[in-house]
């Protein structure tokens, strides 16, 4: 199976942050967004073999790594590495899980 995400692209123009707890919980929060016509997509495809590919088109950057349920943070391509630790830290699976 393959997974598919797509979501529009916002510019924050004012208050930024202002909206997240723990700063409105205390002082209120007010922010001013516009969304533009560009979307970030994601794509998520299990692979036979028990490697990671990440790939940032945009960027022309891939890497590889053996199955790990931790990727590490080194400076390329950490925002993806990131999103995959954090996703196997609140949703852990194992490869077998994949299959």
């Amino acid at each position: 199976m393959i997974y598919r995400s797509k979501a529009p692209l916002r510019i924050g123009l004012a208050g930024g942050g202002t909206d997240v707890s723990p700063y409105c919980d205390e002082f209120g929060g007010a922010i001013l967004n516009a969304t533009i016509s560009l979307n970030a997509n994601a794509t998520i495809e299990p692979l036979e073999s028990d490697q990671i590919i990440l790939e940032a088109f945009d960027r022309n950057e891939t890497a590889s790594f053996d199955w790990n349920t931790a990727l590490p943070i080194d400076g390329h391509l950490d925002l993806l590495k990131g999103v995959y630790n954090r996703i196997q830290k609140d949703y852990p699976f194992k490869k077998e899980d994949l299959n």
